[in-house]
Formats: structure tokens, sequence, C-alpha cells
């Protein structure tokens, strides 16, 4: 067989572009010709599989060597694999098309996806209706549903130092049977077939290699065999890739995502990675699976049912581990405090999620420390009429201690509600110096005693307790394990408690009446007459916690008063001058009595007192 028109031969042009465009170049509708002369049908012309006798044949009528002719041939490279070679439709560098329309030969395997000279993937569909594209379309670049022109089609460019173009590189690498870094000493046969059966638990999780976020996908069975999208199993073998190069780093990072699939797939996948495990290409990442096993069975990340087919696993994990339908009966608690305490983060369990199945496990350390807190808190925590008991004082009296922060209600991690603690209430008892001792009745005076006696004067248990956690109060008792009822006070002490009370009264309310009449010596029927006169302030009016009338004057307004007048008496002991002296001159008029009129007693202005003496 003969042609009259000779074509150049591109390099790497597939032998199916080459029949296509030598038919087309002697006028011919295509190769159908010359697949009769060879006894070849046009599928198997398509898929680019000839044989070394059909090669022969075909050199008569092109200008080629045998050797460099069955090369291009994808036969020369691999067995009939489907996982390997592209049959019925092909893929294209857009790059490469530009000038002359053609096939190369390396494009019909699937496992090629990126042109290396130009560093952009391979287009396997027409851009516009992602319909298949056959050798015809490709030679007419013309997409044979809607006639788009695959010369505008946009490339995806790729960068040289890319994870996804190294991997492509070890792929060439193999075809070309050029050195290899990684398990060089697997075929390009057996490596597919290795990539694939580890991309079961790639399949579904997020690309560990790509910028964004895409899925893994790499061969889908569809009716008829496996369907491959170029730029998505790309990507799966570049994920293969990345996995080989640091087995033991990278491995537990896809099985820790496996594990969140859901457990269908898993189950299913999981079985057929096992598989792989127990080839000889399996012991590959049979170490490195191995301590990603123990390192989940140490940290309890394993299913529930773990004991129904690894009892070893399981033992160790009930051995550092405890379930949550456990602790209610180690701790003695409810499961609703135990939520409650896992809600506080006083429990912080472990969650170990198998798909959509979520199951806890709590660290035996951990419980184990929260069961001695308990405990502890179980001996120390105690309620209001425990507490009464305890100190020896009413219900209500507790209830103001703990008003007043004498007492602390706390939180307890198996109560819900505050309790008092036995151990502040101890402490509180325990500044009493437990001796026995004759009590002198003239220096100390008993609790019933204090609060009988002053109590108009501010003094309550809570004050008592305050001055004795402060020192101000050393109580004695004659009775082992006393209570505060039985607590004796230096009488001096109490006064100087009842001192610090008044200064206090004073600073915040003022003078009371009665500090006033002492303080000037005067009757209450004088105060009053100089309150009627306005040479005092109307004192404000408050109820005692007995029901009583309080009156108290305003600080300011009594200091002002007191360094303002002053009496006769006063005058003498200041002035050094008789009395009658500063009588006279009250009655000569040199000095003004301010209370003229008002009672018999003389009160005088100091400084009209002071003038006159220095005039005098």
């Amino acid at each position: 067989m003969k042609f009259l028109k000779k074509i150049e031969i591109l390099p790497n042009e597939s032998i199916t572009s080459i029949l296509y465009r030598l038919a087309e170049a002697n006028y011919y509708q295509g190769p159908k010709i010359i697949a009769d002369f060879l006894h070849m049908n046009m599928y198997t012309i398509d898929s680019n599989n000839f044989s070394r006798k059909q090669c022969e044949k075909i050199l008569s009528f092109i200008n080629k060597t045998p050797a460099d002719l069955y090369a291009r041939s994808t036969v020369c490279h691999t067995k009939d694999n489907d996982l390997l070679v592209m049959r019925s439709r092909v893929k294209f560098c857009p790059a490469c098309i530009k000038d002359t329309p053609h096939h190369q030969w390396l494009w019909n395997f699937t496992v090629v996806n990126i042109c290396l000279k130009h560093s952009i993937i391979l287009v396997d569909k027409c851009p516009k209706c992602f319909e298949k594209i056959s050798v015809k379309a490709l030679l007419k670049r013309t997409c044979r549903k809607c006639s788009f022109p695959f010369n505008n089609t946009s490339p995806k460019n790729i960068k040289e130092d890319s994870l996804l173009y190294k991997s492509q590189n070890d792929m060439y690498n193999r075809i070309f049977h050029k050195p290899i870094e990684i398990l060089s000493e697997l075929s390009l046969e057996k490596y597919i077939q290795f990539a694939k059966e580890i991309l079961v638990i790639f399949e579904d999780q997020n690309s560990f290699t790509a910028s964004t976020e895409t899925k893994v996908h790499s061969f889908r069975k569809v009716k008829g065999g496996n369907y491959f999208n170029n730029e998505d199993l790309a990507h799966a073998l570049c994920n293969v890739y990345w996995l080989l190069t640091d087995i033991n780093e990278n491995l537990p990072k896809v099985l820790n995502g496996f594990e969140k699939l859901n457990y269908s797939k898993r189950k299913r996948r999981m079985l057929q990675f096992k598989k792989l495990l127990q080839s000889n290409e399996g012991s590959y990442l049979q170490n490195a699976y191995n301590t990603f096993r123990q390192q989940q069975i140490e940290e309890g990340n394993t299913s529930r049912n773990v004991a129904s087919y690894d009892k070893k696993s399981a033992l160790k994990i009930k051995d550092k581990y405890y379930v949550k339908r456990e602790l209610p009966k180690v701790l003695n608690i409810s499961l609703e405090k135990l939520n409650d305490l896992i809600q506080k983060k006083l429990l912080e369990p472990k969650k170990v999620s198998r798909g959509k199945a979520v199951h806890y496990l709590f660290n035996k350390h951990e419980v184990e420390h929260l069961m001695k807190q308990i405990k502890t808190e179980k001996e120390d925590a105690i309620g209001y009429y425990e507490a009464k008991d305890m100190l020896g004082v009413s219900f209500e009296s507790v209830k103001e201690l703990v008003k007043k922060e004498i007492l602390t209600e706390k939180e307890y991690v198996w109560r819900s509600e505050k309790c008092l603690s036995r151990t502040e209430i101890k402490a509180i008892l325990c500044n009493v110096g437990n001796v026995t001792f004759d009590i002198n009745l003239s220096e100390y005076i008993s609790l019933k005693d204090v609060l009988d006696k002053y109590k108009t004067s501010g003094i309550s248990i809570p004050l008592l307790l305050q001055s004795i956690r402060n020192n101000k109060l050393r109580p004695r008792t004659n009775v082992t394990n006393a209570n505060i009822t039985n607590f004796f006070f230096r009488i001096s002490e109490i006064k100087s408690v009842l001192e610090a009370i008044k200064r206090k009264n004073q600073n915040q309310k003022g003078y009371h009446f009665i500090d006033i009449t002492k303080m000037m010596n005067i009757s209450d029927r004088t105060l009053h007459k100089l309150i009627e006169c306005k040479l005092l302030e109307q004192p404000e009016k408050t109820i005692s916690p007995k029901g009583r009338t309080l009156y108290w004057f305003p600080k300011k307004v009594v200091d002002d008063f007191c360094s303002t007048y002053i009496t006769v008496r006063e005058a003498e002991k200041e002035y050094g001058i008789p009395q009658g002296r500063v009588r006279k001159l009250v009655y000569q008029g040199h000095v003004r009595n301010y209370l003229e009129g008002v009672c018999r007693k003389m009160l005088l202005n100091r400084n009209e007192l002071e003038l006159v003496l220095e005039q005098m």
C-alpha cells in the first residue's frame, strides 16, 4: 500500500495521529482504508494499540525506523491495562496543538495528566459542553457536539516547583524508565495498581496537596469500565506521591481524616486497605500503619466495639480510660450531674469520632483525681443547719454571717447548690485559746452577757467573729470542742471593740444624742434648747434593729459647733481666767451669751472672747 503524499511526523506523535493525518493528506475521509490493510478495527486504531508486526506494515508508507514507530504504541510500554490506557477518548495540551493539530502517544496514558513541556494540565473534555474528545475531533480542533474551537481553550498552568508537577515528572520517569526516587523497584503497572489501592483511604477527603479545598477522586467505576477525570486523577496521584515521600509522617494524617468518613464507606474501604497491607507492596506501609494503630490505642481512638475484633487493644484502652456509661457508678453521681461536670470542664473527656458516631473516653488518672476532690469536699461541705450547730448560734445568725462575708458559700463539684465549709468554721473556732482556766468575773464576760449588755451598741455575733478573725478579740473557754456560746471575753477588749464601733458610727453616721451631751457636759434639755434656737441643726432619725428611735448629728456640724462655741468652765481651763471674770465680761456686755433667754447656762463665741482678752 502506497500514498502519494507524505507527512512530517511530529515529536512524540502517536501512530493513531500519524494515520489520521496521512489519510487526510491523501484526501481520504479517515484511516478506514489503512485499518482494513492492517486487519484492524477503528476502535483499536483510536486506542493507539499497534503490535510490532502492524508497525512493520505501516513502515511501508511511513519514513520511520521500526523501533521508533513501535515506541509510539502504547503496547510498547504497557500491556492491555484499563488502568493505564484510554481507549475511546483522548486529551491534549492546548499549547502543543496550537500550530499543528496532532495527538501524542503519551496522552493515551491515564496517569499522564500534565504537559511537562508547557506546565499545563491536559484537557480531556470540551471546555464548553464537557463532551468527550475523540482523535478525529482533536485533529479537526473542533468539538463534535457544540463545535467549540479547541484553539480557544484556556490553559491551566502549574508551577514547576509544585508538588503536582513533581508527581507528574515521577510518572514520566517511570514510563521512560528513568531513575526514580520512590518505589523504584515497582513497574509502572504495579505502581499504578498500588496507587489505586492506596487511594481508597484518600477518596472523599480534602486533598492534602491542593491549595484550595478539593475532594480527592480518582478511578471512578461507571457502566462499561473506569471513568477518569484528568484533573481529578492528577490531584489524586499527587496525594499518593506526597504520602510516599514521607510515609511515617503523612500516613497518620490520611488515616485520621479517613476515620471521620461515613461508616459504611469506611468499613468497605478499610477492608480493601488491610488487604493491601497484607500484599508484598503493602510492606512499604506496614510499619507506619502499625505505629499509627498503636498510637490510636494509646489515645483510645478506636471504635466502640473494638473488643469484638481486637481484645488485646480493648484491654489496653480499658486500663487507661473509662467510658461514659461507667462513670455515674464510679463517681456515685447521676448522669445529669456527670453532664454538668463535663459542661463545667471539671471533666474533659476525649471525644472519639468515627463518621457520625461519637463516643467519649475519660482518663482514669483524671477521674481518680476528681474522686479524691469529691471525697474531700464531701467531708468539708456542710449546710446551714449543721453550721448552726457547730457555731452554737441561730439559723438567722448563720445567714447574717454569710451576708457579712464572715462565712463564705462555696461551690462544690458534686453539688448543684452552694454550701458552707466545715474547715472555715473550724478555723474561726480555732482562734479560741482552748485552755481550762479559772474565770475572773471582774475581767471576763460571757457571750450571753455581752449580747444582753451591749445589744444597743451595735455588738452582734458577726461583729464578734470578725473581731476574733482580726485578732482584736482573744476569747477563752473552759470547754473542749467549744462553740461560740462557750466563749468568754476580756471586758477591756470588748470596750475596745465598742469604741471602734463608736468611731465607725461617728465617721459614717455622725454623733449620737447621748455622745453630744457627754462631750459638751450638758443635759438633754439643754441640747434640745440648742436645737430650738438653731445653734445646732435638727438631728437625723433612724430606727435601730430593736425598734428604738436613734438621733444622729452630722459629725462636721458638731465639730464646727465645738470649735466655734465655748462654755464658761471650758474658757477657765483653756485661757486660765476665773469663771467669775468670764461671767463679768458677759454681764458688762463685752462678750455675748448665746443662750441668753434660753436657759441659765452661758455659751460664748470663742473668737469674740479671744478678741476681748487680747484688748485687756
